[in-house]
């Protein structure tokens, strides 16, 4: 367990949280009142983009499933905020228990990693604390089997082609998946370049299938 994950256990043993969203003191780290305002993903959107409308079936991704509790937006975003750039590592063991809600086949789970700089700044890997609470949560092995072999710029500050050039050589791989299944974990999902090189690290490793699952998708424009 790291450092974080166990600090974030130790003080919700203990101490009520204060809601990921809207900061009213509770029982855990996301209210009822707040979770009720994520937006869900719509029923019609495709289960590999999430998109009504897609290019799927003409170009496919890599990966073969996308799962998101919801879309970027509102409480969801709030919350996802604070977890990511507030310091609120406990915010994992609520969002790792969401995911873990999710029907998935069995699988290693893999955190997407963090650039060496941001985890020294941030204190934890956010993807890293969310797959081993879901990992624990589904009695599903956890490795860490990627890693950023060059640093990169932060994809926020990017557009849609530069996200997808800014990691086409980001990963590498930390130790073999040859012949298992992936559950890749990230926190949101935005045009899709950081799911989408992962997974084709992963596949070229030998890894048969991989699903990715995240906090929040963008909400794409929808004609």
């Amino acid at each position: 367990m790291t450092r974080s994950l166990f600090s974030a256990k130790f003080l919700r043993f203990f101490f009520k949280s204060r809601c990921g969203a809207c900061s009213h003191w509770g029982e855990s780290g996301l209210c009822p009142f707040c979770l009720s305002r994520f937006e869900r993903m719509k029923e019609e959107a495709c289960p590999t983009c999430l998109r009504k409308s897609c290019e799927c079936v003409e170009h496919p991704p890599s990966y073969a499933r996308l799962l998101a509790l919801g879309y970027y937006r509102g409480a969801l975003r709030d919350s996802i905020r604070r977890f990511k750039f507030h310091g609120r590592a406990d915010l994992a063991l609520d969002f790792g228990a969401l995911l873990a809600s999710f029907e998935v086949p069995d699988g290693i789970v893999v955190p997407v990693p963090l650039a060496p700089d941001r985890l020294a700044k941030r204190g934890y890997n956010q993807s890293e604390l969310l797959a081993r609470v879901f990992a624990q949560k589904k009695g599903l092995p956890f490795r860490n089997l990627l890693r950023r072999r060059i640093e990169t710029l932060p994809q926020f500050s990017l557009r849609k082609r530069e996200r997808w050039e800014n990691l086409s050589d980001a990963f590498e791989i930390f130790e073999s998946p040859r012949g298992k299944r992936i559950l890749l974990l990230d926190d949101i999902f935005t045009s899709g370049a950081t799911a989408h090189w992962a997974s084709e690290t992963l596949l070229a490793a030998g890894a048969p299938e991989v699903w990715v699952l995240v906090l929040a998708r963008a909400k794409p424009y929808e004609p």
